[in-house]
């Protein structure tokens, strides 16, 4: 009875152990995500200023959102599913939306300089 206990404590340890999930076949590549999730942050942050339609109504969202995925050439299927693979994982999630936050900011830093340069 005691082997059964043993046995049955080492399986549960096993079952719970960190699992590697395969990648789907059709993930969105690091550096296009980069430049999807920073145009969608972009759309959004338009919508709160009021720039373009404010996206409060799910359907215009939806507009937008499947624009940016069009303009880029992926389908919301491979957007769910690279989301969905990469969140698995915080650090790497944490570290592709620093990269998007630095693209961003260097984005930023080119309107800025080409306003400058228009003046």
């Amino acid at each position: 009875m005691k082997l059964f206990w043993i046995l049955s404590l080492i399986i549960i340890f096993l079952a719970c152990g960190e699992q590697k999930t395969e990648a789907p076949s059709n993930l969105i590549p690091e550096d296009a995500l980069i430049v999807l999730l920073a145009d969608f942050h972009l759309m959004d942050a338009a919508a709160k200023q009021n720039i373009i339609t404010n996206n409060h109504k799910t359907l215009v969202k939806h507009k937008q959102y499947l624009g940016i995925l069009k303009k880029h050439g992926f389908s919301r299927a491979q957007f769910d599913s690279t989301i969905q693979y990469n969140s698995k994982n915080p650090e790497v999630f944490k570290k592709l939306y620093d990269q998007v936050g630095t693209h961003l900011k260097l984005k930023q830093e080119k309107h800025q300089e080409a306003q400058k340069n228009k003046q």
